[in-house]
């Protein structure tokens, strides 16, 4: 079935962008077989009211400052439950990521004229 999934993730821009060069691959050994990969950063710090930074506070126990907070939309091909499908996406993250999204049936694209960072058929 083809899905996409949205997520927002509070990650580092070395993290992010090393975590993007790996991305399709590891997807694939989680049976979610990607089209296409769009990111792009949204805020260049996490609001201190946002769930992520709370999240974040709780697990290292400091605010985020400095960390930017991206938006990611993964769209591809998976045998996989609907329900599965975002937190499939989010353990190909790095584990330091804070993330929370959702997934949906079909694809997504970016909007506001933004490319895809990775597509399945520019790699081949």
């Amino acid at each position: 079935m083809e899905v996409s999934a949205d997520l927002s993730v509070l990650l580092g821009t070395r993290e992010c962008e090393d975590c993007l060069a790996g991305l399709p691959e590891r997807l694939r050994t989680q049976d979610f077989h990607p089209a296409s990969i769009f990111v792009i950063q949204v805020a260049e710090s996490c609001p201190d009211n946002s769930p992520l930074a709370q999240e974040y506070r709780f697990r290292f126990g400091q605010r985020p400052q400095g960390i930017p907070v991206w938006r990611l939309i993964v769209n591809g091909e998976t045998a996989q439950p609907l329900a599965a499908v975002t937190p499939i996406v989010a353990e190909c993250l790095p584990p330091e990521a804070i993330w929370l999204g959702s997934a949906e049936i079909g694809f997504t694209e970016m909007g506001l004229g933004t490319p895809a960072v990775w597509r399945a058929e520019a790699a081949q």
